[in-house]
């Protein structure tokens, strides 16, 4: 079997596709999943270019209630979206508390989907799980925001979360931004699932310096023995530069198809 995931939407543009500032992936492997969809229908644009199969996807999981990770909703419907409790939360950024929420409520959007509001962990096969709530555990992974709810109290965007898919070869792990700390949110996929050894970790990490928490999360990857390390979206030039250099790679494209091989 192969894992395949369809770049559908990340900051930078490819040859062949167009970016915006958000993220959508589309993830095959043993069920197929959409994981967040941008801000726009970009990511239906270049689903069609790619030639990705999202029209036979019946599973969304949206991984926080950030416009450039859901707004893309308006667009499609007929899926069950998966999710936290807290993506329809009214949020803001900033000192000019400009608006970052969704900009469809749940009344709307419970009118085309099947929601399913989850902090627990949900499978949505044998080999693929949402991973609800993330228990932020490391700490050298920063609790602070600058993000806000209505009334301007602090929001620590606890819907943050992420997906897993169980290989032979280990987990491959998946972000969206990453608020809840790219290394939480692989301990607790290691935790759900139950297996340690991790072979990929790809999509926002959420760094944005090189700083403390860049290198001990460098340091983290690399005691896992992690394989595959492709940081995208919300990480910064100062931190994916220190991830080249440790790691390899190649920069995240929208219009991308990486296919990988299980092992057996």
């Amino acid at each position: 079997m192969k894992l395949k995931v369809y770049v559908l939407t990340d900051n930078v543009a490819s040859s062949v596709c167009k970016a915006e500032h958000g993220l959508s992936f589309l993830v095959v492997f043993d069920n197929q999943v959409l994981f967040d969809t941008g801000q726009t229908n970009l990511f239906l644009e270049n689903a069609r270019i790619l030639e990705a199969p999202i029209h036979d996807t019946n599973y969304l999981i949206l991984s926080h209630g950030h416009y450039d990770h859901g707004n893309g909703l308006k667009f499609i419907d007929a899926m069950k979206l998966i999710c936290h409790p807290d993506v329809f939360n009214r949020r803001f950024s900033g000192k000019e508390h400009k608006y970052v929420g969704l900009d469809v409520d749940e009344a709307e959007l419970s009118k085309r989907f099947a929601i399913h509001k989850s902090k627990e962990p949900v499978w949505i096969s044998d080999k693929m799980v949402y991973l609800g709530e993330i228990p932020r555990k490391m700490n050298f992974e920063k609790n602070t925001t600058t993000f806000y709810l209505d009334g301007k109290m602090p929001d620590p965007i606890l819907d943050d979360t992420g997906m897993v898919i169980v290989m032979n070869q280990g987990l491959f792990v998946i972000s969206g931004c990453a608020h809840s700390g790219i290394c939480n949110i692989i301990e607790h996929a290691r935790f759900v699932t139950g297996i340690s050894k991790v072979f990929g970790v790809m999509g926002g990490f959420h760094l944005m310096l090189k700083n403390n928490q860049t290198q001990k999360t460098i340091e983290y990857i690399k005691e896992l023995q992690v394989e595959v390390v492709m940081p995208s979206h919300c990480t910064a030039l100062p931190a994916l530069t220190e991830f080249y250099q440790t790691f390899g790679g190649e920069q995240v494209k929208a219009g991308t198809l990486y296919t990988f091989d299980e092992q057996f």
